[in-house]
């Protein structure tokens, strides 16, 4: 079939709103709703010791008990949406690279001006103090940092969410709600700006990933490759 004049070509695997399924929706909704709220107390508690990084500081096996809804919400969007996932042409994977590189570059010069940090990296320290061998802690905290996350939240942010509210079926309030949902408590309200405007352009490019080709795993992939690439740190 050949496509007629001034016809835009569909990307392949677009979003579709689907039908109420309550008990496999819980734990999405709860993983949201706890994000927001975390953000909510960023908001109105600014400067208070409750950041998670905070916490994950004082009793590191927070970070194992915070990988249980991760893993639940994996368990429960995978199996739902693995089987939807239409091939990437080589040039997506490949463009994964230079979106990487450039957001690490730009998490750089973020930390100089806005002082925002990784909450996994400044955990690995104190950890030692309870107890904790840091190379395994090192090691299990960028697992779920460069593995686990990558898949929760684009599976969450760019398969559930636009399909159960098609609002977000839209780059900006896409991107807007998962810039929301990575702010944290801070001293300076410039460092939670810093951390908004960061994800909100990272989540830009991870809609795009996932809209454009249609694949899920392009999208984590470029998730994982970012978050690879913010974990550098170069103190002066």
């Amino acid at each position: 079939m050949t496509r007629e004049f001034g016809e835009t070509k569909r990307p392949p695997n677009l979003w579709h709103k689907e039908v109420r399924s309550y008990w496999s929706d819980l734990i999405p909704a709860v993983f949201i709703a706890g994000g927001l709220a975390t953000t909510l107390l960023a908001v109105f508690m600014a400067g208070l010791d409750l950041p998670w990084s905070a916490a994950v500081q004082q009793q590191p096996a927070l970070l194992i008990l915070g990988l249980v809804p991760h893993l639940l919400l994996i368990a429960i969007l995978l199996r739902r949406y693995s089987p939807l996932q239409v091939r990437a042409s080589v040039w997506s994977w490949l463009a994964i690279i230079p979106v990487a590189l450039a957001l690490g570059i730009m998490n750089l010069v973020l930390s100089a001006w806005a002082g925002i940090g990784s909450g996994t990296t400044e955990a690995i320290l104190p950890a030692s103090a309870f107890g904790f061998p840091v190379g395994l802690f090192l090691t299990f905290a960028l697992v779920v940092a460069w593995l686990v996350v990558p898949v929760a939240e684009e599976l969450l942010f760019r398969e559930w969410l636009p399909r159960k509210l098609p609002f977000f079926a839209a780059m900006i309030p896409n991107a807007f709600v998962f810039g929301l949902f990575h702010i944290s408590v801070e001293a300076e309200p410039v460092a939670m700006f810093g951390r908004f405007a960061f994800a909100f352009i990272a989540g830009c490019f991870l809609f795009q990933a996932r809209r454009r080709t249609g694949n899920i795993y392009v999208a984590i992939l470029m998730h994982a490759a970012i978050n690879v690439a913010t974990s550098v740190r170069l103190d002066f």
